[in-house]
């Protein structure tokens, strides 16, 4: 007679049965999403290891299921039209979303983990930073999305080549004739902060422009009080910049409103650039504030579909998609060319 192994564990039953980790929690916990073949290859592999059958979760079901999407901060108008996406792609696929804004700690990622092997969420899509070994514990059980932070290629992921499109801001700037580049960028935990501020360092060598302190400001998040108050400070300074690169467009109103109070002209005496073309924020402030579009509700839409895609595949272990999508510099009053620097140019 067959005794319970209790030693058996689902790492290895995927190495017994040639597959992975999260193809045997989907076979566990939603087995209508594999197919035929590998769903009797682990369930020898199973027998073998004397791991006892279970019934799926009652909700298991190939459509109607319900996705978690996690944001750091819902207060932050980049996530609305993201959100938006996600929406519009969960509706086509008769599909539910529900937002978690609670902090990425253990306590939080136990309690995901745990609605994730009752049924309840057959799909995770990740809008902030995480640790690899959340990822890791999580991905075993479910299909997981990374969207606008990414931090591991072997899940899929959806952004823009932030590098890039912080030079393309750069290259603007500098072709306008500024020269004192003032860089306003956010927490470096996030990954579009590292490489935003690494195209600004390596720009700044490549032109000969300052780039150390106090060239380069880091705000704890993305806060408009924040913000305001320390361009106020910089812009005090009798050394200060005649251009500013926000990446972020409430940092771009901070410093719009901060020269407002000193009387200085934008853009005649200070450029201002920013960064994702929020349009309640960017086309309608006095003046219009040029800015880096990112595609964000195209962002939120594909990260649905790919996860979507994921859910019902029967193949689990197919590659991770990698997705990077066009930005478009939208440029409007807040750095156009000056009389003065169209003299300069002729």
């Amino acid at each position: 007679m067959n005794v319970k192994n209790k030693k058996a564990t689902v790492a290895k039953i995927a190495e017994a049965s040639g597959t992975s980790s999260a193809t045997v929690s989907r076979v566990l916990n939603h087995p209508s999403m594999v197919n035929e073949k590998t769903l009797k290859k682990i369930h020898a592999a199973m027998k073998e290891l004397n791991y006892p059958r279970r019934e799926p979760a009652a909700k298991d079901n190939a459509s109607g299921n319900l996705i978690l999407v996690i944001t750091s901060d819902p207060a932050n108008m980049f996530y609305s039209d993201i959100e938006k996406g996600i929406r519009t792609s969960a509706a086509f696929h008769k599909s539910h979303v529900m937002f978690c804004h609670d902090p990425i700690d253990d306590s939080t990622m136990h309690y995901i983990s745990e609605q994730i092997k009752r049924g309840m969420v057959q799909g995770l899509i990740f809008c902030t930073p995480t640790k690899p070994e959340y990822l890791e514990l999580l991905s075993a059980s479910t299909p997981i999305v990374q969207c606008t932070e990414f931090i591991s290629p072997d899940y899929s992921y959806v952004g823009i080549n932030n590098y890039e499109a912080a030079r393309a801001v750069l290259n603007h700037i500098y072709f306008l004739g500024y020269r004192k580049i003032l860089f306003v960028n956010g927490p470096l935990e996030y990954r579009y902060a590292r490489e935003r501020q690494d195209a600004f360092v390596q720009f700044a060598k490549e032109v000969n422009i300052p780039y150390e302190s106090p060239y380069i400001v880091n705000i704890p998040r993305i806060d408009y009080d924040m913000a305001y108050v320390t361009l106020t400070q910089l812009l005090m300074s009798e050394n200060r910049p005649d251009a500013i690169f926000a990446t972020s467009d409430i940092f771009a109103i901070a410093a719009s409103k901060a020269a407002a109070h000193f009387h200085i002209k934008v853009p005649d005496e200070l450029a201002i650039v920013g960064f994702d073309n929020i349009s309640l924020l960017s086309a309608i402030a006095t003046p219009t504030i040029t800015s880096l579009s990112q595609p964000r509700f195209q962002m939120g839409y594909t990260a649905a579909d790919i996860l979507f895609e994921a859910m019902h595949s029967k193949e689990p272990d197919s590659k991770p998609k990698h997705i990077l999508l066009g930005t478009e510099l939208i440029i409007r009053e807040s750095s156009t060319l000056t009389a003065l620097q169209q003299r300069s140019l002729l």
